[in-house]
Order: C-alpha cells, then sequence, then structure tokens
C-alpha cells in the first residue's frame, strides 16, 4: 500500500497540472531494481520508497544503472521529518511532501 500511495501522489501532481507523466518501473538483467523513474525533459529521475525513518545511501545503490549523463537528481521517500541529502545526487524526502 505504502509504495502505491507514493506513485499514486505522484501521478496526481502531474495530472492536476494537466501533464500526462512518463513514469517507468526498471528491472534490469542483474535484478537490480527502481522503484519509480520519471522521465521529464530528456533527464532520468529515479526514485525509491522505503518504510523507514533512517534511509542510508545503500538504499539507492541502484540508481547507479543509469547512465550519468541521463540521470537526474533522485530522492529516496521515506518516513523522515525533514529532506536531507543521502549524497550528492539522492535526498530522502519525507512522505508528508507528496
Amino acid at each position: 500500500m505504502f509504495e502505491n500511495f507514493v506513485i499514486i501522489e505522484i501521478l496526481k501532481s502531474y495530472r492536476n497540472r494537466g501533464v500526462e507523466p512518463q513514469l517507468y518501473y526498471l528491472r534490469d538483467s542483474d535484478g537490480k531494481e527502481i522503484d519509480l523513474l520519471i522521465e521529464e525533459n530528456g533527464k532520468i529521475y529515479p526514485i525509491e520508497k522505503k518504510k523507514t525513518a533512517a534511509p542510508n545511501p545503500s538504499m539507492v545503490k541502484n540508481f547507479e544503472v543509469i547512465p550519468e549523463e541521463t540521470r537526474g537528481n533522485g530522492a529516496l521517500v521515506c518516513f523522515v521529518q525533514d529532506d536531507f541529502p543521502l549524497n550528492g545526487e539522492v535526498s530522502a524526502i519525507p512522505i508528508s511532501y507528496l
């Protein structure tokens, strides 16, 4: 339910602006998965969803399967109080932002 909620809220935010988003899921041949990819303006923005209040960079390690030249900043949607960077390209985002 948590993962569906996140995707539905993101989808609603686009559709409320009259935009049909390009949303995808990724699982490569090595079994690496990314919960949600948003393609926009030639960039691919990776999103992970975790039911945790203690996120860490290892939770977004699969973002590396997206080539750097097309990868936009990513996010880990979770149960933190405030957003903060996990690394230079990925932030932990509170679910309340949705």
